[in-house]
């Protein structure tokens, strides 16, 4: 027959288990959003599954944050641009001051009533990928955090 017996004379790393796993889930949380952020910034290019940047306007609107909620963290991850949602859902733009909508595309003026946009996701894939790793993140912050 095998006896073990364990007894614990200092339980305080015991007590501060709870403090250390929410530091653990807050450092786990940034390192998804920026994650996230770095991700949706290269569909943002060429061969990217998102819409091509020109200007580099679209990425540099990215961003994220965390922030206190009740005992844990919550986060965010947005753009600041007007025109995030419209290549991230799709949109449907009609002509509302003049009869039609006029521009141009390869150099011909064009006029049409409405035009619709197609959605080319580039925020929510990112944030789908980098929560693919959330497991893993928060053992290794763990294991950090109780050194």
């Amino acid at each position: 027959m095998i006896r073990v017996e364990v007894s614990v004379l200092d339980d305080s790393a015991i007590r501060e288990l709870p403090r250390q796993l929410n530091l653990a889930s807050r450092d786990t949380l940034e390192q998804i959003l920026e994650q996230a952020a770095r991700t949706a910034g290269r569909n943002l290019t060429p061969g990217g599954s998102g819409p091509n940047s020109r200007s580099g306007a679209l990425r540099r609107s990215l961003d994220w944050r965390i922030y206190k909620d009740g005992d844990g963290y919550r986060g965010q991850f947005y753009s600041t641009s007007p025109y995030a949602a419209v290549h991230e859902h799709g949109a449907v733009i009609q002509a509302k001051r003049a009869e039609y909508l006029k521009f141009r595309i390869q150099g011909q003026w064009v006029q049409k009533r409405s035009v619709r946009i197609p959605a080319r996701p580039f925020m929510a894939p990112a944030f789908e990928q980098s929560l693919e790793y959330v497991e893993d993140l928060l053992w290794r912050n763990l294991e950090r955090r109780a050194k």
